[in-house]
Order: C-alpha cells, then structure tokens, then sequence
C-alpha cells in the first residue's frame, strides 16, 4: 500500500462495510419473507446463486465450486438438497467419465423464473426511486469493488 491509512478512510470503510451487510441481510429477509412460497418454504440465498451459475448444457460441481468459493464438502451439501427438493438432477459427463454434469430440472427453471420475476419487482421498485444512470453507476461500481476485491493481495 503507497499512502498510510487515517481514521477517516477507516470511518468511510467502516460506512461502506455496514451498508453492503445491511443491503445483503434486507435482501435475504426480503427473499425469505417473499420467495417462501414459491421455493416451498426452503427458500435459502445460496441456492438461488447456484441455480443462476447452472449453465443449459450443465455444469460441473468443480465448476461451481470455484465459482461460489466454497469447500467440496460445502457444495456437495448444496447440491443433495437441491437434488431433493427436485430443483437439479445430474447426468454422466459424456466427455469425462469420472464427472457428472447438474442441470436445473423444470421444476428448478420454474423456481429460478419466478424468482427472478419477484427480484425484478423489487428492483423496478428501486429503479423507479432512482433515476437509470445512478442505477447504472451504483451497478458499476459494485461491479468494480467486486472485481478489486478477489483481485487484492495485502
């Protein structure tokens, strides 16, 4: 690091801190108050993410994994409750035989659809308090912390 840190840039780190906790927290309250019935009361945040990851031709768990940055363990816990709730299904990678490739079921594209659809109203609602461009900029500028950050070495 060039320049030595004040107090002041540990007071807008610690704001900036609170508020993406605060927006992750009031989205996942938001989801289970809302996407409860269309998960059929299992609705869990990880899972939506994963089911977004799942590519139409599949994907490989090794795939996912380091997507999502969780253990094998970790992944494969994820994945036997959403084989159980029937919302993905494996099938043998015919280019690898050691490998099996997930696919959404149609139950899961039917879940993911209407999830989607209920996050979409929640953000038209805050599209419409906010004009396109600060939609735009607030957009990139997650976009650019996310970036930095699995970029950053201390």
């Amino acid at each position: 690091m060039d320049r030595l840190i004040t107090a002041a840039d540990n007071e807008f780190s610690k704001s900036w801190i609170k508020a993406i906790f605060q927006l992750r927290a009031s989205i996942d309250r938001w989801a289970k108050e809302n996407l409860q019935e269309i998960w059929e009361g299992q609705y869990q945040s990880r899972c939506i993410y994963l089911l977004l990851s799942i590519e139409k031709e599949g994907s490989k768990a090794s795939t996912l994994i380091k997507e999502h940055g969780i253990s094998k363990q970790a992944m494969s816990k994820i994945l036997q409750n959403l084989i159980s709730l029937n919302l993905i299904d494996t099938r043998p990678d015919v280019d690898d035989q050691r490998s099996k490739l997930i696919f959404l079921t149609e139950k899961g594209s039917t879940v993911l659809e209407k999830s989607l659809t209920a996050f979409s109203t929640l953000i038209y609602a805050f599209k419409e308090s906010a004009d396109y461009g600060s939609m735009e900029e607030s957009r990139n500028t997650l976009n650019l912390a996310l970036r930095l950050i699995q970029e950053y070495k201390k």
